[in-house]
């Protein structure tokens, strides 16, 4: 019998099983999603979704790690951060990050598909966690880069996992700098890498910021263009990673540090708990 694929969709957002699961149960019932949903609580694999599919998830935290051919940055979230501070979420998160390295997966829905060392899909062990702690579990989003054996590749979990950061530059050089600079990138956390990135609708938001607070200062119509260029102008070095002065030598800029050793960054990202949902 053929599936709909969006028929598997519907489901899995009514039951959040894996994909897989969600196509066997519709086979199993003749497409029937009321009488999948009741085959998949029989099956145990949905028998959290009454309870837990109209919760907000909004706490939980990032994580990243690399081996020798790769980066996994994932953000796995729980309702609240007692539960995002359990050991047995930072345990299913590190399971996750450890799978995703070994498979070298790069897409969300692939991932919730991924069997983890307990035998369990990803998605099977979001709900298994969620029948424990009575909260609803997701992996919200992840990302995986390879890395080649010309490159250097960084990453760091900063403050309690609320953001974690990737840095994969064009050559090899000295793996404790690139650590520092990806403490850095993460510290920080610049909307862009180079001043040629800046958005121009980002331009246009932070502009209508300043003329409010101008506005609110009472400072005269005739001086705001230029005091709003100036200020732009500021918030963009500030925003910028290559204008920031490097956090471990300030008398230097991230830009000056990579000149020196001859380096480019060719990818850059972090993900920051709610950032993206």
């Amino acid at each position: 019998m053929a599936i709909d694929k969006d028929l598997i969709l519907k489901l899995r957002g009514l039951s959040h099983a894996g994909f897989a699961d969600c196509k066997k149960a519709l086979e199993e019932t003749n497409n029937d999603i009321q009488e999948a949903i009741k085959w998949l609580r029989k099956k145990g694999i949905a028998k959290a979704t009454d309870k837990y599919a109209l919760k907000d998830a909004k706490e939980g935290g990032t994580w990243v790690k690399k081996d020798e051919n790769g980066i996994a940055l994932i953000e796995l979230n729980s309702e609240t951060d007692f539960v995002a501070n359990s050991e047995g979420f930072g345990t299913l998160a590190n399971s996750i990050v450890n799978t995703i390295l070994e498979n070298k997966v790069d897409d969300l829905e692939a991932v919730k598909n991924l069997k983890l060392s307990s035998g369990e899909s990803v998605s099977e062990s979001c709900l298994h966690l969620s029948s424990i702690t009575g909260e609803k579990i997701v992996l919200n989003r992840v990302k995986y880069v390879s890395v080649s054996a010309e490159e250097t590749a960084s990453c760091y979990r900063h403050t309690n996992g609320r953001i974690s950061a990737l840095l994969i530059f064009d050559k090899k050089f000295d793996e404790d700098l690139a650590f520092k600079l990806a403490v850095h990138y993460a510290a920080n956390s610049p909307k862009f890498i180079t001043a040629d990135q800046v958005d121009e609708r980002w331009v246009a938001s932070e502009k209508e910021i300043i003329l409010a607070l101008l506005e609110k200062e009472n400072k005269p119509a005739e001086y705001r263009d230029n005091i709003i260029e100036q200020r732009l102008k500021k918030t963009i070095l500030k925003e910028t990673l290559m204008e920031q002065d490097f956090l471990y030598d300030t008398s230097k800029k991230i830009k000056d540090v990579l000149k020196e050793l001859g380096a480019s960054i060719k990818i850059a990202m972090f993900f920051a708990l709610g950032e993206s949902r």
